[in-house]
Protein backbone atom coordinates (compact mmCIF):
# COMPACT_ATOMS: atom_id res chain seq x y z
CA UNK A 1 0.00 0.00 0.00
CA UNK A 2 2.73 2.48 0.20
CA UNK A 3 3.54 1.94 -3.43
CA UNK A 4 0.67 2.45 -4.35
CA UNK A 5 0.31 5.73 -2.22
CA UNK A 6 4.00 6.78 -3.30
CA UNK A 7 2.73 6.18 -7.08
CA UNK A 8 -0.52 8.69 -6.59
CA UNK A 9 1.28 11.18 -4.70
CA UNK A 10 4.59 11.44 -6.28
CA UNK A 11 3.88 10.47 -10.19
CA UNK A 12 0.07 11.04 -10.33
CA UNK A 13 -0.72 7.57 -11.68
CA UNK A 14 -4.21 6.47 -10.50
CA UNK A 15 -4.75 3.27 -12.20
CA UNK A 16 -3.34 -0.27 -11.06
CA UNK A 17 -3.36 -4.25 -12.31
CA UNK A 18 -2.79 -6.47 -9.67
CA UNK A 19 -0.57 -9.39 -11.93
CA UNK A 20 -1.38 -12.07 -9.22
CA UNK A 21 -3.10 -14.73 -10.85
CA UNK A 22 -5.32 -15.89 -8.41
CA UNK A 23 -5.87 -11.99 -6.09
CA UNK A 24 -8.76 -13.11 -4.06
CA UNK A 25 -7.42 -16.54 -3.08
CA UNK A 26 -6.69 -15.32 0.57
CA UNK A 27 -10.27 -13.26 1.52
CA UNK A 28 -8.64 -11.85 4.82
CA UNK A 29 -6.18 -10.64 2.69
CA UNK A 30 -7.87 -9.16 -0.23
CA UNK A 31 -10.37 -7.35 2.40
CA UNK A 32 -7.73 -5.69 4.03
CA UNK A 33 -5.83 -4.49 0.98
CA UNK A 34 -9.76 -2.54 0.56
CA UNK A 35 -9.84 -1.17 3.79
CA UNK A 36 -6.29 0.10 3.55
CA UNK A 37 -7.32 1.74 0.21
CA UNK A 38 -10.52 3.48 1.37
CA UNK A 39 -8.76 3.90 4.76
CA UNK A 40 -6.02 6.49 2.85
CA UNK A 41 -8.56 7.73 0.66
CA UNK A 42 -6.76 6.67 -2.28
CA UNK A 43 -8.69 7.39 -5.69
CA UNK A 44 -7.45 4.49 -7.59
CA UNK A 45 -9.14 2.12 -10.49
CA UNK A 46 -7.64 -1.52 -10.62
CA UNK A 47 -7.94 -4.52 -11.94
CA UNK A 48 -7.37 -8.06 -10.76
CA UNK A 49 -7.50 -12.21 -11.93
CA UNK A 50 -9.21 -14.44 -10.05
CA UNK A 51 -10.40 -17.96 -10.06
CA UNK A 52 -14.29 -18.47 -10.42
CA UNK A 53 -14.11 -20.66 -7.02
CA UNK A 54 -12.46 -17.76 -5.08
CA UNK A 55 -14.51 -15.43 -5.68
CA UNK A 56 -18.23 -14.41 -3.61
CA UNK A 57 -20.65 -11.56 -3.75
CA UNK A 58 -18.86 -10.28 -0.61
CA UNK A 59 -15.64 -9.88 -1.90
CA UNK A 60 -16.92 -8.52 -5.15
CA UNK A 61 -18.62 -6.07 -3.32
CA UNK A 62 -15.38 -5.07 -1.25
CA UNK A 63 -13.01 -4.85 -4.18
CA UNK A 64 -15.49 -2.79 -6.36
CA UNK A 65 -15.66 0.23 -3.26
CA UNK A 66 -11.73 0.04 -3.21
CA UNK A 67 -11.76 0.86 -6.91
CA UNK A 68 -11.98 -2.40 -8.89
CA UNK A 69 -13.58 -2.08 -11.87
CA UNK A 70 -12.41 -5.02 -14.39
CA UNK A 71 -11.78 -8.44 -13.03
CA UNK A 72 -10.12 -11.25 -14.76
CA UNK A 73 -11.62 -15.08 -14.74
CA UNK A 74 -9.38 -17.64 -15.99
CA UNK A 75 -11.68 -20.03 -17.26
CA UNK A 76 -9.67 -22.30 -19.79
CA UNK A 77 -12.07 -24.23 -21.00
CA UNK A 78 -15.82 -24.94 -21.78
CA UNK A 79 -15.70 -28.58 -21.58
CA UNK A 80 -16.39 -30.21 -18.08
CA UNK A 81 -14.64 -33.04 -19.37
CA UNK A 82 -11.31 -30.89 -20.07
CA UNK A 83 -11.47 -28.96 -17.26
CA UNK A 84 -11.61 -32.38 -15.12
CA UNK A 85 -7.99 -33.38 -16.81
CA UNK A 86 -6.32 -30.86 -16.23
CA UNK A 87 -7.46 -30.71 -12.54
CA UNK A 88 -8.92 -27.32 -12.75
CA UNK A 89 -11.24 -27.87 -9.57
CA UNK A 90 -14.14 -25.89 -11.37
CA UNK A 91 -17.50 -26.42 -12.90
CA UNK A 92 -19.24 -24.74 -15.85
CA UNK A 93 -22.31 -23.69 -13.32
CA UNK A 94 -19.29 -21.65 -11.37
CA UNK A 95 -18.33 -19.74 -14.53
CA UNK A 96 -21.53 -18.51 -15.15
CA UNK A 97 -22.00 -17.36 -11.42
CA UNK A 98 -18.53 -15.66 -11.26
CA UNK A 99 -19.28 -13.59 -14.19
CA UNK A 100 -23.07 -13.06 -13.36
CA UNK A 101 -21.90 -11.38 -9.61
CA UNK A 102 -19.24 -9.31 -11.21
CA UNK A 103 -21.82 -8.01 -14.13
CA UNK A 104 -24.15 -7.28 -11.10
CA UNK A 105 -21.88 -4.62 -9.43
CA UNK A 106 -21.20 -3.43 -12.59
CA UNK A 107 -17.51 -4.25 -13.50
CA UNK A 108 -16.06 -5.44 -16.70
CA UNK A 109 -15.65 -8.99 -17.01
CA UNK A 110 -12.80 -10.26 -19.13
CA UNK A 111 -11.40 -14.13 -19.34
CA UNK A 112 -8.87 -16.46 -20.76
CA UNK A 113 -9.21 -19.78 -22.20
CA UNK A 114 -6.68 -22.45 -23.43
CA UNK A 115 -7.23 -24.62 -26.29
CA UNK A 116 -4.99 -27.90 -26.57
CA UNK A 117 -5.55 -29.00 -23.63
CA UNK A 118 -4.84 -33.20 -22.73
CA UNK A 119 -7.65 -34.76 -24.09
CA UNK A 120 -8.42 -31.95 -26.23
CA UNK A 121 -11.15 -32.60 -29.63
CA UNK A 122 -12.52 -30.00 -31.98
CA UNK A 123 -15.49 -30.56 -30.36
CA UNK A 124 -14.10 -29.67 -26.69
CA UNK A 125 -12.85 -26.66 -28.33
CA UNK A 126 -16.31 -25.61 -29.88
CA UNK A 127 -17.44 -25.71 -26.22
CA UNK A 128 -14.88 -23.43 -25.45
CA UNK A 129 -15.41 -20.92 -28.29
CA UNK A 130 -19.46 -21.44 -27.30
CA UNK A 131 -18.85 -20.88 -24.00
CA UNK A 132 -16.78 -17.70 -24.62
CA UNK A 133 -19.71 -16.12 -26.89
CA UNK A 134 -22.45 -17.28 -24.02
CA UNK A 135 -21.09 -15.49 -20.98
CA UNK A 136 -21.62 -11.78 -21.93
CA UNK A 137 -17.58 -11.20 -21.90
CA UNK A 138 -16.06 -7.44 -22.61
CA UNK A 139 -13.33 -9.20 -23.92
CA UNK A 140 -11.82 -12.52 -24.07
CA UNK A 141 -8.51 -14.08 -24.77
CA UNK A 142 -7.64 -17.43 -26.11
CA UNK A 143 -4.23 -19.52 -25.79
CA UNK A 144 -2.65 -22.59 -27.16
CA UNK A 145 -1.76 -24.90 -24.24
CA UNK A 146 1.56 -24.67 -23.43
CA UNK A 147 3.63 -27.30 -21.74
CA UNK A 148 6.05 -25.29 -19.41
CA UNK A 149 9.09 -27.32 -18.09
CA UNK A 150 8.81 -28.35 -14.49
CA UNK A 151 4.78 -29.27 -14.88
CA UNK A 152 3.04 -32.25 -14.67
CA UNK A 153 2.22 -31.29 -18.82
CA UNK A 154 6.05 -31.11 -19.74
CA UNK A 155 6.80 -34.21 -18.17
CA UNK A 156 3.57 -35.97 -19.87
CA UNK A 157 4.49 -34.17 -23.43
CA UNK A 158 8.44 -35.78 -23.04
CA UNK A 159 6.84 -39.26 -21.98
CA UNK A 160 4.14 -39.17 -25.00
CA UNK A 161 7.23 -37.82 -27.82
CA UNK A 162 5.28 -34.76 -28.62
CA UNK A 163 8.30 -32.46 -27.29
CA UNK A 164 11.93 -33.58 -26.80
CA UNK A 165 14.68 -32.50 -24.13
CA UNK A 166 15.92 -30.02 -26.10
CA UNK A 167 12.59 -27.62 -27.26
CA UNK A 168 12.87 -24.41 -28.98
CA UNK A 169 12.32 -22.07 -26.21
CA UNK A 170 10.29 -19.69 -28.63
CA UNK A 171 7.71 -21.67 -29.32
CA UNK A 172 7.22 -21.47 -25.57
CA UNK A 173 5.20 -18.24 -25.90
CA UNK A 174 1.28 -17.50 -25.53
CA UNK A 175 1.66 -15.64 -29.24
CA UNK A 176 4.30 -17.33 -31.34
CA UNK A 177 5.08 -17.22 -34.63
CA UNK A 178 5.76 -20.63 -35.20
CA UNK A 179 4.18 -24.08 -34.56
CA UNK A 180 3.64 -24.51 -30.73
CA UNK A 181 4.58 -27.91 -29.20
CA UNK A 182 1.76 -29.82 -28.54
CA UNK A 183 0.45 -31.78 -25.33
CA UNK A 184 -1.85 -34.36 -27.02
CA UNK A 185 -2.59 -36.27 -30.32
CA UNK A 186 -6.09 -35.18 -31.05
CA UNK A 187 -5.27 -32.16 -32.34
CA UNK A 188 -2.22 -30.83 -34.69
CA UNK A 189 -0.31 -28.21 -33.97
CA UNK A 190 -1.22 -26.56 -37.04
CA UNK A 191 -4.62 -27.01 -36.36
CA UNK A 192 -4.66 -25.54 -33.16
CA UNK A 193 -3.28 -22.22 -34.93
CA UNK A 194 -5.97 -22.26 -36.73
CA UNK A 195 -8.68 -23.09 -33.64
CA UNK A 196 -6.68 -20.46 -31.96
CA UNK A 197 -7.83 -17.58 -34.78
CA UNK A 198 -11.01 -18.99 -35.56
CA UNK A 199 -11.87 -18.51 -31.40
CA UNK A 200 -10.58 -14.26 -31.80
CA UNK A 201 -12.90 -13.84 -35.15
CA UNK A 202 -15.58 -15.80 -33.59
CA UNK A 203 -15.78 -13.99 -30.35
CA UNK A 204 -14.72 -10.57 -31.88
CA UNK A 205 -16.41 -10.44 -35.06
CA UNK A 206 -19.92 -10.81 -33.51
CA UNK A 207 -22.36 -8.34 -34.67
CA UNK A 208 -23.70 -7.51 -31.86
CA UNK A 209 -20.57 -7.43 -30.02
CA UNK A 210 -19.07 -4.55 -32.62
CA UNK A 211 -22.61 -2.84 -32.03
CA UNK A 212 -21.33 -2.93 -28.61
CA UNK A 213 -17.67 -1.87 -28.92
CA UNK A 214 -19.16 0.81 -31.61
CA UNK A 215 -21.44 2.49 -28.62
CA UNK A 216 -18.90 2.83 -26.36
CA UNK A 217 -17.46 4.90 -28.62
CA UNK A 218 -16.06 8.33 -27.19
CA UNK A 219 -13.32 9.73 -28.46
CA UNK A 220 -11.14 9.55 -32.14
CA UNK A 221 -9.04 7.26 -30.58
CA UNK A 222 -11.22 4.88 -29.38
CA UNK A 223 -12.12 4.92 -33.40
CA UNK A 224 -8.74 4.25 -34.19
CA UNK A 225 -8.98 1.24 -31.54
CA UNK A 226 -11.89 -0.64 -33.21
CA UNK A 227 -10.70 0.34 -36.45
CA UNK A 228 -7.44 -1.55 -36.03
CA UNK A 229 -8.62 -4.31 -34.11
CA UNK A 230 -10.99 -5.43 -36.87
CA UNK A 231 -8.26 -5.21 -39.30
CA UNK A 232 -6.44 -7.22 -37.31
CA UNK A 233 -8.72 -9.94 -37.00
CA UNK A 234 -9.87 -9.74 -40.57
CA UNK A 235 -6.19 -10.15 -41.79
CA UNK A 236 -5.82 -13.22 -39.69
CA UNK A 237 -9.25 -14.49 -41.55
CA UNK A 238 -7.71 -13.86 -45.13
CA UNK A 239 -4.29 -15.76 -43.86
CA UNK A 240 -5.93 -18.70 -42.43
CA UNK A 241 -8.66 -18.40 -45.66
CA UNK A 242 -11.09 -19.50 -43.44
Amino acid sequence: MDEIQECVESYRITEFDFMDDTFTFVEDHVMAICREIRKRKLNICWVCRARVDTISKEILAEIKKAGCRRIIYGVESGSQRVLDRIRKGINVGQVFDAVKMAKEQGMRVDSSFMLGSVGETKETMEETIKLAKTLGLHSATFFVTIPYPGTDLYTLALEQGYITQRPKWEDFTYFGKGIPPVVQSNVTAEELVNWQKRAFREFYLRPAFILQRACQIRSVQDIRTLLEGLGILLGIQRRTGK
